[in-house]
């Protein structure tokens, strides 16, 4: 498919269920990516599509954006189903990086109909039972955040309440801050992700806030400063010795 073009029926059917119309904190990124054309591919070539509202050069040197929405799409390709994966990325000097990722070419999949979509941006607070969450509330008990921990498959997000917005936490980010005040009891367990989820049911709410603050204290990924509970300062050089002894001996 050549280039400039602009947003096949497939792609702009996925951009519309990504980044859903409904919540307002999808809303400028929707607007973006469908007025916007397909200017050319990313660093990861084919399937790595580049959208910008006029056609222009490609910096494949810039670093990665944000996650700003992720899905995984079955569609019916030849009598068959064929499993896509889809992600999005903030927007970066008037251009909006949207990657698929399948076994077939975006020729191929132009005109498929879609089966089946699992969105992280559909998720909202109490619709899936596998998904712990841990609210985050104001002095007014009013619910600003959710944090969401999905081991099935091993994400993390924070929901917005007031936009709807699901922000992905880096789950290799997270655990590093969790360990800092929760050393494992097997100091020879790996510490990947796979540990971590397995972690997480013997794990309290109390425990996996206090960690996403003290996380959140360092990099600044939402504003936690209404949140009525002691608020989790950066992690000091003292704060760090201590706890990698009391993981080394307690």
């Amino acid at each position: 498919m050549a280039f400039p073009r602009p947003l096949s029926l497939f792609e702009a059917a996925v951009v519309d269920r990504l980044l859903p119309e409904a919540k307002l904190g999808y809303a400028a990124y929707r607007e973006f990516a469908l007025t916007s054309i397909v200017i050319g591919e990313g660093r990861w070539g084919a399937g790595d599509l580049i959208l910008a509202k006029v056609q222009a050069s490609i910096d494949l040197t810039a670093g990665m954006t944000p996650v700003v929405s992720f899905g995984e799409i079955v569609v019916l390709l030849e009598g068959s189903q064929l499993e896509v994966t889809v992600t999005i990325n903030e927007p970066q000097d008037d251009q909006m990086e949207v990657q698929f990722s399948s076994d077939a070419s975006m020729e191929s999949l132009a005109n498929v109909r879609i089966a089946n979509v699992w969105s992280i941006a559909d998720w909202s607070p109490k619709k899936q039972a596998a998904v712990r969450e841990i609210n985050l509330s104001d002095s007014s008990h009013q619910v600003r955040y959710v944090f969401a921990i999905d081991p099935t498959r091993r994400m993390l997000w924070l929901h917005h309440s007031a936009s709807g917005f699901n922000q992905l936490i880096p789950v290799t980010g997270f655990y590093e801050y969790l360990l800092r005040s929760h050393p494992p009891k097997d100091k020879k367990a790996p510490l990947n992700a796979r540990a971590f989820f397995a972690e997480v049911p013997t794990l309290t709410d109390e425990m996996l806030r206090t960690a996403l603050l003290h996380y959140n204290a360092e990099n600044r990924k939402f504003d936690a400063s209404m949140i009525a509970i002691e608020q989790a300062a950066p992690l000091g050089f003292l704060d760090r010795l201590k706890q990698r002894f009391v993981g080394k001996n307690g």
